[in-house]
């Protein structure tokens, strides 16, 4: 017997629309159809979409569980790391202000070669830092091997938090891996193996997937051109937070299950490493328990929903796939258009005040709608 034929009667792309617009109750399928503010639609059913020929996913499917902090007291910063590391953390950022004898405290009694390492620092401060962390390995006397240092951070979450568009995003941070290339003396395998791409990830899950695996389709059709010796070469790292700028201020707690769908984005898009901000990461304090609730965002995904076992969970999805196809192609137009990060990210800044007032009309939940009385 074909079940498929038995339980799965209308076979047809028409027959479902028929269907559907009668549950629609007279409305067409186009009243389901939306437009975001780049021009690009997204559509209640996809059929059968082409998937990229380049890269949408990290190398391999784990990703680092990241965490930072905001005190600049590196006691205090040592006994949040401890805590942190305890907890399943095995990412760090390093803060910009810890000159040598600071870090050196703020490393006690940790096990550097265990750990990946943010540095916020710049050029001889962050040669310092490395320098302290290098010394530490060597008096351990521990397994573990201390892992690159990304020395160029590419922050496209700027321009996110100026209400960029997805592809816009994209584009930024495409132009500024190139410039960064083009302006280094080191080969575009050395170069691109120095590369930390930021970026944040918003509420809208499918759009956000997206966002991210289209990166990386473009960073890799861009790196591709320059023939570079490595395969591995056109792979980005990728550091994905979840929103820090536009949680709910009234009701916190909905901003857990607000970085739960986040985190979710930033694992099926394909990060290589996850920080979760905490529900008031916009206080500027750091809480030990909000620290930790958002640590076990990712253990959840990880540990009971396995999401770290799986490789481009979105890859072969018609929706994702096509979302992926439409950034994609919209960033490298604006890549065309505006030739340099700086002229992309002026222009971003020239409209924020504009886009703020349209994104102040949107909902969010527990901020402008279903508020706690």
């Amino acid at each position: 017997m074909n079940i498929r034929n038995e339980v799965f009667s209308n076979q047809y792309l028409q027959d479902w629309q028929t269907l559907a617009e009668k549950e629609l109750k007279g409305k067409s399928l186009d009243s389901l159809v939306r437009q975001k503010e780049e021009g690009i639609f997204l559509f209640p059913y996809s059929t059968e979409a082409k998937t990229t020929e380049e890269p949408t996913f990290r190398a391999a499917p784990s990703w680092q569980l990241h965490q930072s902090f905001k005190t600049n007291d590196p006691l205090q910063w040592n006994g949040l790391a401890l805590e942190a590391l305890n907890g399943g953390a095995n990412s760090l950022t390093i803060p910009a202000s810890f000159n040598a004898s600071q870090l050196k405290v703020a490393l006690k009694d940790i096990f550097v070669g265990f750990i990946n390492w943010e540095l916020e620092a710049h050029a001889e401060q962050a040669d310092d830092q490395i320098d302290v962390i290098k010394q530490a390995y060597e008096q351990q006397d521990r397994a573990g091997v201390l892992p690159l240092f990304h020395s160029k951070h590419i922050h496209s979450n700027q321009v996110f938090a100026s209400h960029a568009t997805a592809s816009e995003q994209i584009a930024f941070a495409v132009l500024a891996g190139i410039e960064f290339i083009e302006n280094t003396h080191l080969t575009i395998d050395e170069a691109s193996a120095q590369l930390l791409f930021h970026f944040s990830v918003g509420s809208e899950l499918y759009v956000e997937i997206a966002k991210l695996r289209a990166f990386r389709a473009v960073w890799s059709h861009i790196l591709k051109s320059g023939s570079p010796e490595h395969a591995c070469s056109n792979h980005a790292f990728v550091k994905v937070q979840t929103d820090g700028y536009f949680q709910a201020k009234k009701d916190s707690d909905n901003n857990l299950i607000r970085s739960t769908i986040q985190a979710l984005a930033a694992s099926v898009g394909g990060a290589n490493r996850i920080e979760v901000l905490p529900m008031e990461y916009a206080k500027g304090t750091d809480v030990s328990d909000h620290l930790r609730w958002a640590r076990n965002i990712q253990h959840l995904i990880i540990e009971e929903s396995y999401f770290d076992q799986y490789s481009d969970l979105a890859k072969g999805s018609f929706s994702l796939e096509k979302l992926t196809k439409d950034l994609s192609v919209k960033a490298l137009d604006i890549m065309k258009n505006f030739e340099t990060s700086e002229k992309l990210s002026n222009f971003i800044q020239n409209n924020k005040e504009e886009r703020s007032l349209q994104h102040a009309q949107r909902v969010v939940v527990g901020e402008n709608k279903y508020v706690q009385s």
